[in-house]
């Protein structure tokens, strides 16, 4: 139903209409899509999945969002791909990353009836730094990918999505390097997840946000 609804609002006859409200509907389309298969095993995400695609459903289609791609480029195509692919992953960490520091409050506080019924603190932690690194990789294919056909990246209209997608992508990077050699886990491990992830969606929605908003841009 999530991919009929968003079928209708993405493609036209001029072309595939991927702007603001559009990417975060099909970003967490695909992210249900990753979820699918472990959705038993994680029902936590899931069920902050399910409502996050609830409200990009109506987001989509309250919102009039335009960003037309009708360009023939198959690198451009790769770098959607893998951009929506890679965004879709790193919003699956920053949810468990959430969910791992409230666990971790949790049992301080003994309170919670739906922190109380979660997976064990280990297997979920496993879980995020299996989805960390599978992300960053996507994300450095993304960025690498967008070189061929951005003439400058820290031109006026990319340098925000340029410096906090790399921002997000050291952090990411350190976490895994972090965990692998030093054994860095736990709460300190998700709150340094979730920022690097909120830093990353300011990077690609605030700033595709504030162009189509603020200053009416769709280019």
């Amino acid at each position: 139903m999530h991919a009929w609804i968003l079928s209708q609002a993405l493609v036209s006859d001029v072309g595939i209409n991927i702007g603001a409200s559009n990417a975060f509907s099909l970003t967490i389309l695909a992210t249900l899509m990753i979820i699918l298969p472990n959705i038993r095993r994680h029902p936590d995400i899931s069920m902050v999945l399910f409502v996050l695609a609830i409200i990009s459903l109506v987001v989509s289609e309250s919102y009039d969002s335009q960003l037309t791609l009708n360009s023939t480029r198959p690198i451009l195509s790769l770098h959607i791909i893998l951009s929506i692919i890679a965004y879709a992953v790193l919003m699956v960490v920053g949810v468990q990353a959430a969910i791992i520091v409230l666990r971790h409050s949790y049992l301080k506080s003994q309170s919670g009836y739906f922190l109380a019924h979660l997976p064990p603190l280990m297997v979920m932690e496993k879980w995020l730094f299996q989805l960390m690194a599978i992300g960053a990789v996507l994300l450095t294919l993304s960025l690498l990918t967008a070189v061929s056909f951005i003439d400058n990246w820290f031109d006026k209209q990319f340098i925000h999505r340029s410096i906090l997608s790399i921002v997000s992508l050291i952090i990411f990077v350190t976490l895994l390097a972090l965990h692998h050699f030093k054994g860095l886990r736990g709460k300190p491990a998700a709150k340094y997840a979730l920022i690097a992830f909120v830093v990353l969606l300011i990077g690609v929605s605030g700033s595709r946000v504030v162009q189509e908003i603020l200053f009416n841009r769709t280019s």
